[in-house]
């Protein structure tokens, strides 16, 4: 094929992807109670401490369990960029419409799969079930997986089997940003299932403690973001060893914590190195956000920081 075509296809896949964005950008959010911080609270005290040394851009301390926020700190009034921690919702929305053991093949969509993606090593022609593609999503973080489970899933909102892949994840985005308004992501906008970066695709500290309660609720999800590597044989026969890129989970990293149970990874270029991390403590489900490291390894030491400023 033509260099000149195949360039002109690819900008005319991705115009199809930013359409839910510029649609949702002129829609009206409804209201929806914001978080209220005690700020005089011993927590948030020590929580405010040991922020002094984290060089995070934004800062998340949520207990899922009571669903209160307990301290947060943010800049450029709150917009972040979630990179790919955007896959704990998106897991969620496509497993309202799909049940786990869906069977989906892989096609034309992995053709929106930017330069530079971190994947699952998933082909056209492959098939696994709606699980095995949030695992794909949540352990390796595979963008082309994320791709692959927005079309099965953007087929199903849809009602037409035949739509072309590209056809089949704007229509998921778009239910993504529709849903997350009806669930209170009122600071959010979402222009792909996998957060490569998109300038208008961005939420808020808020927003993140939502998504995170909602993967948390989640049994599936729960369980895939909690595993630290897995071998996976698909629907088609194809067999694969997945290992999770939350270094809180790996038994032989320094950074390894028994307390954790998962959440998610994510770097862009411009959005930083990213994690969210949930924790067991004290019967609580703690969660900790930081968003914008230059360094990878730094997010690991402090978000266990956080925790400790918890108990």
């Amino acid at each position: 094929m033509n260099k000149r075509i195949r360039q002109f296809i690819a900008l005319l896949c991705l115009a199809v992807l930013l359409l839910p964005c510029v649609a949702m950008a002129s829609e009206v959010e409804e209201e929806t109670a914001a978080y209220v911080i005690d700020r005089d609270s011993p927590v948030y005290a020590a929580c405010e401490a040991a922020a002094e040394s984290i060089a995070a851009r934004h800062i998340l301390v949520y207990d899922a369990t009571d669903d209160e926020i307990l301290y947060t700190r943010t800049v450029d009034g709150g917009k972040l960029y979630p990179a790919s921690t955007t896959k704990l919702f998106s897991t969620y929305v496509a497993l309202q419409y799909l049940d786990a053991g869906t069977v989906i093949t892989a096609g034309s969509e992995l053709d929106l799969l930017d330069e530079g993606s971190s994947v699952a090593y998933i082909a056209k022609n492959n098939q696994l079930t709606a699980e095995m593609l949030v695992e794909g999503m949540l352990l390796p973080s595979g963008n082309d997986a994320a791709l692959v489970l927005a079309a099965g899933a953007g087929r199903a909102i849809a009602g037409d089997a035949g739509l072309s892949g590209a056809e089949a994840v704007r229509v998921f985005v778009e239910e993504m940003n529709r849903m997350g308004k009806e669930l209170g992501l009122n600071d959010s906008q979402f222009c792909n299932p996998h957060g490569f970066h998109v300038g208008a695709h961005y939420s808020s500290i808020e927003d993140m403690a939502r998504m995170a309660k909602l993967a948390l609720e989640n049994p599936i999800i729960s369980r895939y973001m909690a595993r630290f590597e897995d071998d996976v044989i698909y629907a088609s026969g194809h067999s694969i060893h997945w290992i999770n890129t939350n270094s809180l989970l790996d038994p032989e990293s320094e950074f390894h914590y028994p307390g954790a149970i998962g959440m998610k990874t994510g770097r862009t270029s411009q959005a930083g190195y990213c994690l969210m991390a949930a924790f067991k403590l004290n019967g609580h489900k703690i969660v900790i956000g930081v968003f914008g490291y230059d360094n990878g390894n730094a997010r690991y030491r402090d978000v266990v920081s956080l925790l400790n400023a918890c108990k």
